[in-house]
C-alpha cells in the first residue's frame, strides 16, 4: 500500500526480518508502508532494534505488525 492516494504505478509489498531501526527510518524516507515481522525478545534490545513504542508508532501509521517468534535462533549447521 503506498500512502500517496494519487500513485497509479506498479506496487510491492515489503516485509522486514528482526524489527531494525534502519527499516523503520527506510519506509519513513521513501512514504510507504510495509509488514515488520518482529521476533520479540530483540524489542528494545538495543540501539539498532525497533521499541514497543516504535513498533505502535509504525502500526498507527498504517505498517503491519507480525509475529516473528520470541527468539531468532541461528541454527548454523544444526538446521531447521
Amino acid at each position: 500500500m503506498h500512502r500517496n492516494e494519487n500513485y497509479s504505478g506498479r506496487q510491492i509489498s515489503l516485509c522486514f526480518d528482526d524489527a531494525l531501526i534502519t527499516q523503520k527510518n527506510l519506509v519513513e524516507e521513501l512514504g510507504i508502508c510495509a509488514t515488520f515481522a518482529v521476533p520479540t525478545e530483540l524489542v528494545g534490545s538495543s540501539s539498532r532494534h525497533l521499541s514497543w513504542d516504535d513498533l505502535r508508532e509504525l502500526q498507527e501509521n498504517g505498517h503491519e505488525i507480525s509475529c516473528h517468534s520470541h527468539r531468532h535462533n541461528e541454527w548454523g549447521e544444526e538446521g531447521y
